[in-house]
């Protein structure tokens, strides 16, 4: 048997680091709240102050280049000006003291005020009358920066807030399972609520949610390039920056992959696999009845699919083989005369040579997944549920199954849906290719 102590509190480490990495990121996005609140106050308060001359100093436009070779500017400038009988001298130029290449203020304020530097023309200064140290040369509220500002608070606090909540309900669920552990030590198909309960429940909401997420991740970290490219491209006609232009285009991409996870959802909602037997038995059988929320009526029936599959690594690294996988089709489900839910029978035969689940170590697990899909109009049904499969006392050696499938059946559509993807971004990236040389040649 596992060592059940080790394996009981596996999660807490990643738990911990997921729910600091959030931690982190909402930070950020606290300090950038803070900066957009304070520019906000700021400006409806300038807009109240008076307007005295000011003898502009020195006046320099500082260039600074990012860590990915793109350039940003800030203007600064050191000026005197005289208030309530009192001379001061300030150095703030405009509400945010960021250097930035959003939009040409930066090169425009300091063309202006190297202008009155060098004429010695007085420049206009806004004073804040409460404290009269304060000054602003230019009030006026930059909805460009406001917009990135906006953007940094809602990446940082949406990725924070995920990662929190994403922890938290890890953490519970882990704790549950602790419990599962503890309470059967020897049992480990009830290690699980669902595997206890014999009801393994698969939704379509759940790739909602994460194709709403994996959207708006990827639409905040592009909708940058809406501010930067106009002005790349019309006006300093760069037209390779229309390369730019992919990402955009790939996050109106994932807004349609969202309104088809969404659309799918609600036709479908929510699948449970009811299982005969807790649990699927090697040398033996899995059984049950698939419920679904809505009536399926497929015109070749339902394909099940049982695969036992091996999943060695960590995120991006993560590999799986197929080391089993059966599949059969069900022409008729059993609930014909139920208008609004459908019933498909599972019943399938498991070697006795088989691989029992084993999900002891989070780098080397071996999972047994049960997959149900129908053609219907519109979208296609689609649900796949995690089983428990083990030897049972009641295994029977000589048990085995001549009738089953090679492991790699179901790899000419993955094959063909990776394909498809690779055909789509070499459009994608021969239009833009195309667009730029038909507008550098013009």
């Amino acid at each position: 048997m596992p060592n059940l102590q080790r394996l009981a509190s596996r999660s807490l480490i990643p738990i911990v680091g997921t729910f600091l990495f959030g931690l982190a990121f909402a930070a950020i996005g606290v300090l950038v709240t803070a900066k957009i609140g304070n520019m906000l106050v700021t400006w409806h308060s300038a807009q109240s102050w008076p307007e005295v001359p000011a003898q502009i100093l020195r006046t320099e436009l500082e260039n600074h280049r990012g860590n990915k070779g793109g350039m940003s500017y800030k203007t600064t400038a050191k000026y005197i000006y005289e208030y309530g009988g009192q001379k001061y001298m300030s150095y703030d130029v405009g509400l945010s003291r960021d250097s930035d290449n959003v939009g040409s203020f930066q090169q425009d304020a300091y063309r202006e005020l190297i202008g009155h530097q060098k004429s010695g023309r007085s420049f206009r200064c806004y004073v804040n009358p409460a404290r009269p140290e304060q000054t602003l040369l230019y009030r006026d509220l930059r909805w460009g920066m406001l917009m990135l500002y906006m953007i940094f608070l809602l990446f940082s606090g949406g990725v924070g807030s995920w990662f929190i909540i994403a922890a938290v309900l890890y953490f519970q669920r882990e704790r549950s399972c602790a419990a599962l552990i503890k309470a059967h030590p020897k049992m480990p198909w009830m290690w699980k609520p669902d595997w206890a309960e014999g009801q393994i429940i698969f939704s379509s909401q759940r790739m909602a949610v994460f194709s709403v997420m994996a959207a708006v991740f990827w639409n905040l970290v592009s909708s940058p390039l809406w501010l930067v490219l106009p002005d790349e491209i019309l006006h300093k006609k760069n037209y390779y920056a229309l390369f730019g232009l992919l990402l955009p285009v790939a996050g109106l991409g994932l807004i349609v992959w969202v309104i088809v996870s969404i659309l799918r959802w609600r036709k479908f909602g929510a699948s449970v696999f009811r299982m005969a037997s807790v649990p699927g038995v090697i040398g033996g059988q899995l059984a049950g009845i698939i419920q679904t929320s809505a009536k399926i009526w497929p015109a070749d029936g339902f394909h099940l699919t049982l695969s036992c599959v091996r999943r060695v690594g960590i995120g991006r690294n993560t590999q799986e083989d197929n080391l089993w996988q059966k599949t059969q089709t069900v022409a008729h489900e059993l609930l014909d005369d139920m208008a609004n839910i459908s019933a498909i029978p599972v019943e399938f035969q498991i070697p006795y040579d088989c691989h029992s689940t084993d999900e002891t170590e989070a780098d080397d697990r071996t999972l047994w997944r049960l997959k149900a899909t129908a053609k219907e109009p519109g979208f296609n049904y689609s649900a796949t549920f995690d089983v428990p499969v083990f030897k049972m006392p009641e295994s029977n050696p000589r048990f085995i199954d001549d009738t089953q499938t090679p492991a790699n059946s179901d790899r000419k559509s993955q094959e063909a849906d990776i394909l498809v993807a690779i055909f789509f971004g070499l459009f994608m990236t021969g239009l833009v290719a195309f667009i730029c040389w038909a507008l550098y040649w013009k």
